[in-house]
């Protein structure tokens, strides 16, 4: 074959790959200011549309997150729709709340086509959450290298636990682990403190079902994890990003140092 025409086909590929990468990275950007102005399934569109065309782990990774993004926070939005369409007929019977209603329901759908699964509940049935989980796990293990990758991991450490503290603290601790230098990991160690807190908590009820048998011989245990984590967590605030120093930690802590119980619990499921 000619030279001549391998080389061309060569430089066109190249052509051809740049512009697509440089095309994503326009729609990824669209994508995110969609996402500040609250168009989040024209967003979600656009993210998934990248990830089903690109090549690239960091870009397919980036574009799956801002669907997840979406997710949480058109999840807000419509908990505000919720108690806004319930607040002003509780009874259900407006013919305006109805329209509204399936309007909301209407919306529900498109965005479930986008795999965005959003699920209301709560004491009023006000809550709304993104149901789907899925995306998260697919970048924590398939894209854990990626910036995204390793997001998505930190979210999941709280997340679908079944109420049980010692699930928080094993992700934690993997999380940790496999992420030694995150920007997250003194959020992390906020986690934790939390849900060694959830631990001492319990040691205190007359409950015989939330401890093993080895728990019970060891309450103290509880209270110093509790200590060293939340006191990483204070001493490093600035360096904190997603879950903030408050006063619900300070006053676990002053607690815990007195070894006192706050009656405060954070992952704990009580029902």
């Amino acid at each position: 074959m000619n030279r001549g025409y391998i080389l061309a086909g060569i430089w066109s590929f190249g052509i051809a790959f740049s512009h697509a990468q440089t095309m994503n990275s326009f729609l990824l950007s669209q994508a995110r200011s969609l996402v500040e102005k609250g168009d989040y399934l024209y967003a979600a569109r656009m993210f998934n549309a990248v990830a089903e065309s690109s090549s690239d782990s960091s870009e397919i990774a980036d574009a799956l997150y801002g669907v997840v993004i979406c997710g949480d926070r058109v999840a807000q939005v419509f908990s505000i729709r919720k108690r806004t369409l319930l607040g002003f007929d509780p009874n259900g019977t407006s013919t305006v709340q109805t329209e509204l209603t399936r309007a909301v329901e209407s919306d529900v759908d498109s965005l479930s086509d986008q795999g965005i699964y959003l699920k209301f509940g709560g004491p009023d049935g006000y809550d709304c959450w993104n149901e789907n989980t899925s995306i998260r796990e697919l970048l924590s293990t398939k894209f854990s290298t990626t910036a995204a990758g390793e997001l998505a991991a930190y979210d999941l450490v709280p997340r679908d636990t079944s109420g049980d503290p010692r699930v928080v603290i094993k992700r934690g601790n993997a999380f940790l682990r496999r992420y030694p230098k995150s920007a997250f990991k003194y959020d992390i160690f906020h986690i934790l403190g939390r849900a060694w807190q959830d631990l001492w908590e319990i040691s205190s009820w007359h409950d015989e079902g939330r401890l093993t048998e080895a728990e019970k011989g060891h309450p103290e245990k509880f209270r110093e994890q509790a200590i060293r984590n939340l006191t990483l967590a204070r001493s490093n605030q600035g360096k904190l990003v997603k879950l903030k120093w408050d006063s619900a930690s300070e006053k676990v802590l002053k607690e815990l140092s007195r070894k006192g119980y706050s009656h405060s619990i954070f992952y704990l499921n009580t029902e």
